[in-house]
């Protein structure tokens, strides 16, 4: 739902409500298992950052590829990155494994 990253964006940058990341981290999560694709990427970025959200690279590999496989720039980019910069090796399964051969 629109609304839901909204306000999760509105919380990230203190926009109208006072700054707090677990709130965005918390909106934005529910926008991105609704399957908003902007709200996945920005999730992405919280846990690859640990901003708001324990840091996981794993987490954010997977809201990544999650807005990656609906066509995201972005997040495709994001996917490729990870796995450049080995981030994406060996954590996430035989499936993402695949693509380092």
């Amino acid at each position: 739902m629109p609304h839901q990253y909204n306000l999760g964006v509105m919380y990230e940058c203190g926009h109208g409500v006072a700054k707090d990341e677990a709130k965005a981290a918390t909106w934005l999560r529910r926008a991105a298992e609704d399957g908003d694709v902007l709200a996945q990427v920005e999730l992405g970025h919280l846990h690859s950052e640990g901003r708001g959200v324990e840091q996981s690279d794993a987490k954010a590999f997977d809201w990544y590829e999650k807005a990656a496989e609906q066509g995201d720039p972005d997040a495709q980019y994001e996917v490729g990155a990870m796995f450049y910069g080995g981030k994406a090796r060996g954590e996430w399964g035989e499936k993402k494994g695949d693509y380092n051969k």
